[in-house]
């Protein structure tokens, strides 16, 4: 079985919004050590089973909400 990589760019409001919810710590360790640009951070998150696939579906939920 094969897994792919889901990239996020986040804004400051969605970084704020993504560490208030009840994500996993692996997951705020990997927002807190992502590259930061100009037009947001760049999160990336491996998705190799379906519990993964739950942090992405968060991940686009807290995005189209701020």
């Amino acid at each position: 079985m094969g897994w792919f990589l889901a990239y996020f760019v986040l804004g400051d409001e969605a970084i704020a919004a993504a560490r208030k919810s009840k994500l996993q710590l692996r997951v705020l360790k990997i927002i807190d050590q992502a590259k930061r640009y100009p037009e947001g951070t760049a999160v990336p998150i491996e998705v190799h089973e379906a519990k993964d696939a739950d942090v992405v579906r968060r991940l686009v939920k807290i995005k189209l909400e701020n």
